[in-house]
């Protein structure tokens, strides 16, 4: 009789492994005869969404039915989440707080219980996404409400950033720009050749304005008047249209550069410009007569850049450049955008807004490093002294989440609520993602 075959190393380990019990299909060790916890899969979920956990997983190798406890181990600073049905399969909570919650499940089958497993829960604020993407926006202080227009559809959208609710106005064409009336609740929409006139409390169209340009940009200002700016013709002028009578006049001067962004004062009586002339310049035009009058524009040409785009302090006081340069503004033309200091390592600014409440600038800047635990770019706000300057702090903005697809935010426009103590900020979609074509609002409560 022959001996029975002598088994390789290989052969030898695999019958101890046998055993000596093997690991379930997650990889877990068991030992043998003791339960095996599974609290399933990390999440990461929105802010004060419900979340439904799993213990459907864990098992018991003897088959006999199994006991959980739930139980919140770690939960961000602040939070007051608790959970229901702790001894469930499936038990639920509410995450209140940003921040990583970790759950601990252990099981037993009565006789035995195994080493407990654990699973985060990362609770995130997102961005509101939107059915459309903005053109334009500006904000409602007299309503706390964000005025946004679309293209497709053509549509004038009045939202409520703390409910997410919103009107929607037909437009009769594709919208350019947006400008809110500063003390009443009206809105006007340039489009082409045409600015309509909104009433922003029926959500409804009053009436359609022609114009004799096709508009670039416009401001409707408190003295019933719609200033509008040309599309093309190089040096021209304002046309300025009287609401009431549709009335068109045109400025005397040819001191409006073609596609100026412009810029109502809080006092109500100035037009200040961002041109687009090399090197571009701010120009400042009186409205006091109605018919908007060039006044002057500043004493700089190419000394400092002003980068096609401006802000007004909320006092009036300061005129923030796309540049990140800020200038006076002031009654006389001596003291009247004269430099006033760069915002602290800024060199590129997508928008901005300023604050005499929260006493803050905020602003979403463009795409560059500016120092190395700070990057410039539009995905975060930066916020700064107004008086000096300087650098405060940086807010990441929150990401886009609609189901499974998910998207930086990208700012575009900034504002604060009516009582200083909210921003609310209308972002788009990354161009790599699945919302690239969508924008959306993040709301962020304080500095």
């Amino acid at each position: 009789m022959k001996p029975p075959p002598v088994l390789g190393l290989i052969g030898a380990a695999v019958l101890l492994a046998a055993a000596a019990g093997c690991g379930g299909d997650d990889g877990t060790q068991e030992t043998a005869g003791v339960p095996v916890a599974n609290a399933g899969a990390d999440q990461e979920v929105a802010v004060g969404t419900p979340v439904s956990l799993d213990g459907s997983r864990s098992r018991s190798p003897s088959g006999a039915a199994l006991n959980y406890v739930w139980a919140l181990s770690v939960v961000p600073s602040g939070s007051a989440a608790s959970l229901s049905a702790a001894e469930s399969v499936n038990p639920t909570f509410t995450p209140d707080v940003e921040g990583v919650y970790e759950i601990e499940l252990e099981v037993d089958d009565g006789a035995n219980a195994g080493k407990p497993d654990t699973v985060a829960v990362t609770a995130s604020r997102f961005a509101e996404v939107l059915p459309y993407a903005a053109v334009d926006a500006e904000y409602s202080t007299l309503l706390d409400r964000i005025v946004l227009v679309s293209a497709n559809p053509n549509q004038l959208h009045i939202h409520d950033p703390a409910t997410g609710k919103e009107s929607a106005v037909a437009l009769p064409q594709v919208p350019a720009c947006v400008s809110v009336h500063p003390a009443a609740p009206f809105a006007a929409v340039c489009h082409d050749a045409n600015v309509s006139y909104v009433n922003l409390s029926t959500a409804t169209v009053e009436r359609i304005l022609p114009v004799s340009v096709n508009v670039y940009d416009a401001v409707l200002a408190a003295n019933g008047w719609i200033y509008a700016v040309p599309t093309e013709g190089g040096w021209d002028a304002f046309r300025c249209i009287k609401v009431d009578t549709g009335e068109e006049t045109v400025g005397a001067d040819n001191d409006l550069l073609e596609n100026t962004v412009i810029r109502l004062h809080p006092n109500g009586r100035w037009i200040y410009g961002a041109n687009k002339s090399h090197p571009n310049d701010l120009d400042k035009f009186s409205i006091e007569g109605g018919t908007a009058t060039a006044l002057y524009d500043s004493q700089y040409h190419g000394d400092y850049d002003m980068c096609e785009n401006a802000w007004i302090y909320e006092t009036g006081a300061r005129i923030i450049t796309a540049c990140g340069n800020v200038f006076s503004s002031t009654e006389l033309q001596e003291t009247d955008m004269v430099y006033a200091g760069k915002i602290e390592n800024s060199t590129s600014v997508v928008a901005a807004v300023h604050s005499s409440t929260a006493g803050a600038i905020v602003t979403v800047p463009g795409g560059e490093r500016i120092w190395d635990d700070i990057e410039n770019e539009d995905t975060v706000m930066n916020v700064y002294d107004p008086d000096f300057l300087t650098f405060r702090k940086q807010i990441a903005l929150p990401r886009m989440k609609e189901g499974d697809s998910k998207s930086v935010s990208h700012g575009r426009f900034v504002f604060f609520d009516s009582t200083g103590t909210k921003l609310f900020v209308v972002v788009n979609g990354d161009a790599d993602a699945p919302l690239a074509a969508r924008s959306g609002v993040a709301v962020i409560d304080g500095l």
